[in-house]
């Protein structure tokens, strides 16, 4: 009787680990739904519910090793707690910056005449951190713009005589997201005995506002010391808005340096675009002629040189 072959016996292999992984992953699943459901059965109408989680949220949540997988995350830039607020799916981001790190090293390697392999993993980090980091970005500016009306809404709910706990759930239900998922939290872990304290520290910590710190240190001292926290309360809003507005006047006085900056990038490219089409023999001595390709090189350097200074000053500027 003669052995099946390496390869076949490999390939059924991999699929019994991974069928093994599915069902574990599955039973997994389910044991931690069925302590959702009793651990609902003792909050009652103080638990907020979380949204769906899909197949890869549970994956990522179930790798092995929390040590390695927190240093993976944090290398790649993945905020675990927020992850599932993304705009996309972690996922989807780490499979398509595969494909663009590919590109720019064979774009690179075209200019530069420098191997691929050891280019791409370098490319592909850099490229996840910043996307990520992008996503990390757009969420505070978020959580920053709501946050006023957000605390116009403890505001108005303490002055009709509901408590701080009531009006923390009141922001939590009827806020826009992600500020709700932000006082949801908050409010879950004080219904489930969590000190003020630890609790305000952790989402001011998680936020990453320091909008949030003034907010945490505000309910704090008025649990201390006694006072009127609605009246601290809405001068906090109104500091905070004006802000806000002034971030938006900000960005509409530099409207004309935007539109300059974005103009400025595009024109070469399409410069470059339309002179291949009208003569591509001559547009094609920047590829195949030595010379050629470090002038390219030389002339896309500068053009990302040159939108990283004018982002980097009109930043600068807004701040």
């Amino acid at each position: 009787m003669t052995l099946p072959p390496l390869p076949l016996l490999l390939t059924a292999a991999t699929m019994l680990l991974l069928v093994g992984g599915v069902a574990l992953l599955l039973a997994r699943r389910q044991a931690a739904e069925a302590l959702t459901a009793r651990t609902l059965s003792v909050l009652g109408p103080y638990h907020h519910a979380a949204p769906r989680r899909d197949i890869w949220q549970a994956l990522l949540e179930q790798l092995p090793l929390s040590g390695m997988r927190q240093w993976l995350a944090g290398l790649l830039g993945i905020d675990l707690k927020h992850h599932a607020d993304y705009p996309l799916r972690w996922w989807i981001v780490l499979a398509g910056m595969v494909v663009v790190a590919r590109a720019a090293a064979w774009l690179i390697a075209l200019l530069v005449d420098l191997p691929q392999l050891p280019v791409v993993p370098v490319l592909w980090l850099v490229l996840c951190r910043f996307v990520f980091g992008s996503f990390a970005t757009r969420r505070r500016e978020t959580l920053y713009r709501q946050f006023p009306d957000a605390l116009a809404m403890v505001v108005r709910a303490l002055r009709v005589g509901q408590t701080v706990a009531q009006a923390l759930r009141g922001v939590a239900r009827d806020a826009q997201h992600p500020t709700s998922v932000e006082f949801a939290r908050l409010a879950d872990r004080l219904a489930i005995g969590v000190p003020l304290s630890e609790a305000l520290g952790e989402m001011a910590h998680d936020s990453g506002l320091t909008e949030y710190r003034f907010f945490a240190t505000t309910l704090l001292l008025q649990n201390q010391t006694g006072g009127s926290l609605s009246e601290a309360l809405d001068t906090l809003a109104e500091v905070i808005r004006g802000r806000v507005a002034l971030s938006r006047r900000g960005y509409a006085l530099a409207g004309e340096a935007r539109a300059s900056a974005i103009v400025l990038a595009v024109l070469p490219v399409v410069t470059g675009i339309a002179l291949a089409v009208m003569d591509f023999d001559y547009a094609r001595l920047l590829v195949d002629d030595p010379i050629g390709r470090r002038v390219l090189g030389a002339a896309i350097g500068m053009l990302v040189l040159g939108i990283v200074v004018m982002n980097t000053m009109i930043r600068r500027m807004l701040r």
